[in-house]
């Protein structure tokens, strides 16, 4: 028999998620950052499938690119603001949503679909 000791990841999420904020701050954790390999983009431009009711982030280096919006990066996570496109186009999230998203290495898009996620809660919220 041969054991190997199982260490946590230090300061990693295991599962990528997506956040979608109430107000649409759209933020991605450590495991999404390493995972989508997002050190390596600055900007995201956000689309949405109407059939689907999906959101699929094309990741890019192009600032120009009509809609481009800047990827805001820290040592561990990664987020941008799509308040201004989801309310002019009437996207509604419905609460802060953590969903589980799909990535396309092929073609540096994060896919996921509105309504299939998770309610996230506020960490320092007081229960009621």
């Amino acid at each position: 028999m041969v054991l190997r000791k199982l260490v946590k990841a230090e300061g990693r999420s295991v599962d990528a998620k997506v956040t979608v904020s109430d107000k649409f701050l759209i933020s991605f954790n450590s495991a999404c950052v390493q995972d989508y390999n997002l050190a390596n983009f600055s900007h995201v431009i956000v689309n949405h499938d109407d059939e689907n009711d999906q959101i699929v982030l094309q990741l890019t280096n192009d600032a120009n690119d009509e809609g481009s919006l800047k990827l805001n990066k820290s040592a561990k996570n990664a987020a941008f603001s799509a308040a201004s496109l989801f309310k002019s186009n009437g996207i509604n999230n419905g609460g802060k949503m953590r969903y589980t998203a799909e990535y396309n290495s092929k073609d540096n898009t994060i896919t996921f679909t509105l309504g299939k996620g998770v309610e996230s809660k506020t960490r320092n919220a007081k229960a009621k």
